[in-house]
């Protein structure tokens, strides 16, 4: 999304083509990952969803997928499986929090963020511990 000027749309399809292009690169799971979070911003939870789906089917293993994953469910309101992606997830990473989950992207970001992005890790964060 950096990448792209921070337009998610022009993200989107910059992965979509990295995806036609290798469909079979190793990495392709970040291609998804990444594909979910330019759909959360774009407010496509179904979306975000399916992408965090098909990054587990192909790389299982990565917590940032799985807290994809418990997000884009939580914002859908779909509680119960939230609560198994959470599972799942602190199966992989037991030291994980949603805490961390947002210093993490306080340190990321930096003084970017401030205003909207603080706001938006917040909401992810509730998401989060909701699951939990």
């Amino acid at each position: 999304n950096r990448v792209a000027g921070a337009d998610p749309a022009v993200s989107l399809r910059m992965i979509g083509r990295a995806i036609r292009i290798s469909p079979r690169d190793p990495r392709s799971h970040r291609w998804f990952h990444y594909a979910g979070w330019c759909h959360w911003k774009l407010g496509e939870f179904g979306k975000m969803e399916a992408a965090a789906h098909s990054a587990i089917e192909l790389y299982s293993d990565a917590p940032a997928q799985w807290i994809e994953l418990t997000c884009a469910l939580g914002l859908q309101g779909k509680t119960v499986e939230a609560k198994a992606a959470a599972k799942a997830l602190m199966k992989l990473s037991p030291a994980f929090t949603p805490d961390r989950f947002f210093e993490i992207a306080r340190q990321f970001y930096g003084t970017r963020f401030a205003g909207p992005v603080k706001a938006d890790y917040k909401a992810l964060c509730s998401t989060l511990q909701r699951a939990m």
